[in-house]
Parts: structure tokens; C-alpha cells; sequence
């Protein structure tokens, strides 16, 4: 009687760990490890190399004690008697660093020590990990008298080597805008039995399991926050919520249940 269509599609987009942009991994495990251990921050890495002698043809530091406090100083003078370091030093912005560039010179940057906020660099180097986005979806329309309805199911990834967004924290959803997103319409459906703990896919942390151990706790978690959010911010609420019986992850009886709701 009417038009029917199916459609699938993929994207996968991520950066070459062997191909780090503007960085180095020399030291690799030491530098691997610090991003393992990051988190959802960029890594920080303390990159001050003890030289065997001198090089000229580098920019040299040795270490004193100021105010109780060890700093880096530009070694001129390669007769010194001390241990030599080469310092990798990052921008970190005005009045938030203790160190400020004094001169450039051929072989590179010379920094000098001027105290906790009245610098912009700091002896650290910042780490960058490689980023992961991958995403499908799995869809039908039905196109009958001049009208076309259909259901849309899509899955998505995003691995920046941090904990997934769970939350609304660095998300392009601002509260402001929160308002217009509940007030469209939006229906949730749940299949009842897509609640298992074990499930192939199923990203187990101790962060996303706050929100439930399995897909169905999570989606009513979601939907009853939402709903509990625009209460409390006095905002339209239209989203609605239905589970579907006899259903785990699966596609098909969840297809079926949106194709009988669209035609009630």
C-alpha cells in the first residue's frame, strides 16, 4: 500500500596513536601511563630530562632552591659543576604559570623563573590522547498519502580516553537551551528485558553504573532526571516513555511497537 525503505549507516573517525599531532611520545611508557592515568583531563607530564654533559646545542638548566621551593635555572655556563636538565615548558596563560620566556635564541627558548602567577609557562607538558568517534544508526520510513513516517535507532561513541559523557558537564547543551529540548516531542521506548548486566557493548564503569548495571535501569533513569530537571526548572515537559514487553536490544519488536504508535 505505501513506500517502504530501510537504510543502515556507519561512521567511524579517530586519530593514529602512532601519529600524535605537535607532540612527541619519547619516553612512550612514562608518557603512556600518564594519559592512562588522566582520566577525563589532559595529562600532564613533568618532562625535565637529565643530561649526561652539556650540549651547546641545547638550552640547559640546573636546579636551585628558592623560597623553599626547587625551580629550574638557565644554565649558561657549562663549567658549572651541577647536573644539567633539558625542560620542556608549556604555555599555560598569563597569571597562571611561574616562569615567562626572557630571550630566543638559536638553539631555543630560554625561560626564567618569576614566581606563581606572574608567569604564563610552566615545566610541564601538556598530552593530548588520541580521540575515537564512532556511530551507526538503523532506520525504516513509510511514505503513504503525501505523509512519511518512520523510526530511527542510533548508537553512538565518543572516546576522548576520558569517562563517556554521562552528564550535561562539556556538553553543547547549555541549561538555557534545555527548555527547548524538553518541550519537543519525544518518545523513549525500553525493551523490558534489555537488563542485563553482561550485555555485549554494555560500558560497565564505576562512573556510568551510578546511572544503572544495565540499558533498561539506565534509560528510566534518564527519562525520570529529564522529567525531575524540568520540574524543577519549571520547563515544558513532553517527552514520553513506554517499555515494551518481550523485548532486550533488539530492533525488531521495538520497530514494531513505534509502527503501531504512530498508526494509533
Amino acid at each position: 500500500k505505501g513506500k517502504f525503505s530501510f537504510y543502515a549507516n556507519g561512521f567511524n573517525e579517530m586519530d593514529l596513536k602512532s601519529q600524535p599531532f605537535l607532540q612527541t611520545l619519547s619516553d612512550t611508557v612514562a608518557k603512556i601511563d600518564a594519559l592512562r592515568m588522566s582520566g577525563d583531563q589532559s595529562a600532564i607530564y613533568k618532562n625535565a630530562r637529565v643530561q649526561d654533559q652539556y650540549n651547546p646545542d641545547r638550552i640547559m638548566y640546573i636546579k636551585e632552591i628558592v623560597g623553599m621551593q626547587e625551580i629550574y635555572v638557565y644554565a649558561s655556563d657549562p663549567s658549572v659543576k651541577s647536573v644539567f636538565y633539558e625542560v620542556f615548558f608549556s604555555n599555560v596563560g598569563y597569571g597562571n604559570g611561574s616562569y615567562t620566556q626572557s630571550v630566543s635564541g638559536a638553539n631555543g627558548k630560554v625561560f626564567e623563573y618569576v614566581g606563581y602567577g606572574f608567569g604564563d609557562y610552566e615545566p610541564f607538558e601538556v598530552l593530548a590522547a588520541p580521540k575515537r568517534l564512532n556511530t551507526a544508526n538503523l532506520g525504516f520510513s513509510i511514505t503513504e498519502d503525501n505523509r512519511k513516517i518512520g523510526l530511527e535507532y542510533v548508537i553512538s561513541s565518543l572516546d576522548k580516553n576520558l569517562d563517556f559523557p554521562y552528564g550535561l558537564k562539556e556538553s553543547p547543551f547549555l541549561n538555557s537551551s534545555l527548555n527547548s529540548i524538553f518541550s519537543k516531542e519525544l518518545i523513549i521506548l525500553i525493551g523490558e528485558d534489555d537488563n542485563n548486566p553482561n550485555a555485549v557493548g554494555l560500558r560497565r564503569n564505576s562512573i556510568v553504573d551510578l546511572q544503572g548495571d544495565n540499558r533498561f535501569d539506565r534509560a528510566g533513569n534518564f527519562f525520570l532526571s529529564a522529567q525531575n530537571l524540568a520540574n524543577q526548572e519549571d520547563y515544558t515537559f513532553n517527552w514520553n516513555k513506554f517499555t515494551v514487553s518481550n523485548a532486550a536490544h533488539d530492533l525488531t519488536p521495538i520497530a514494531n511497537f513505534a509502527i503501531n504508535l504512530l498508526y494509533q
